[in-house]
């Protein structure tokens, strides 16, 4: 409920660069829509005709692009990497406290569960042998004013609880929207003295994943997260990060 009235309390210029992105991944996939309708209309090869039948080899090379856009409903699991940080990006749910997650570095195995013509649903699991954090260096839970001192915190951790729900999921760019929760351990408490060293990150986002062949694709997604230590430490001023993601998967 708290992140819920944070998200609520955006300020107009995040909320109008959320808008920008949201619509420009709404456009791509218009476009890319469009484009393959147009070459379906103009090329005879896209037809099954007794041509085709006859030369399998023929149905099999011109059916390439649908067969990438059918991905989901044929090869269910992904095997993937990503990685990305928050490259300088302002939290975008206040209460931050200027702290940021710099770098994550991920192997994906993912599950399609369901497959439609308008949507498609899949289970993703993360193992995360990276992650590092930034934050005010030796603070109390509260930062003095004008302190400049940072430092940055490594530690790892896994998200055995990820769902990522893809809209138009018939097309070869497929835009989506991600949620998903894990525990991490970091090298010392984080992120202040007299917290814990085990925290937990839980995201929620969107992006587009574009299939350059048939069983490979690559994404781009933008996450917002949650990082605390559930009150396990005697302090949990727990933070907020938005973070830019890129990946690069592989469906059998």
């Amino acid at each position: 409920m708290k992140i819920l009235l944070s998200l609520l309390q955006w300020t107009d210029l995040r909320a109008r660069v959320a808008v920008l992105m949201i619509s420009a991944l709404a456009v791509l996939s218009l476009l890319e829509s469009s484009s393959r309708s147009c070459l379906a209309q103009s090329s005879p090869l896209t037809r099954v005709d007794s041509t085709s039948a006859s030369n399998p080899s023929n149905a099999q090379g011109g059916a390439s692009g649908e067969d990438a856009d059918h991905t989901l409903e044929t090869h269910r699991n992904e095997f993937g990497v990503w990685a990305g940080g928050s490259f300088g990006l302002p939290s975008s749910i206040p209460g931050s406290r200027d702290r940021s997650i710099p770098a994550l570095v991920a192997v994906r195995y993912g599950r399609v569960l369901f497959a439609g013509t308008a949507a498609a649903l899949e289970y993703t699991l993360d193992l995360v042998p990276v992650a590092v954090v930034s934050g005010p260096a030796g603070l109390p839970e509260v930062p003095p004013p004008g302190s400049t001192g940072r430092e940055r915190v490594y530690g790892a951790g896994f998200a055995p609880l990820g769902f990522k729900l893809f809209l138009a999921p018939e097309h070869r760019l497929k835009p989506y929207i991600t949620a998903s929760s894990g525990a991490f351990y970091f090298a010392k408490q984080f992120p202040v003295p007299n917290s814990a060293q085990f925290n937990f990150l839980s995201t929620g986002g969107g992006g587009v994943q574009f299939f350059i062949t048939p069983t490979k694709a690559i994404s781009a997604e933008y996450r917002i997260g949650h990082l605390s230590n559930a009150n396990i430490g005697k302090l949990n001023p727990g933070f907020n990060s938005s973070v830019i993601l890129i990946g690069f998967s592989i469906f059998k």
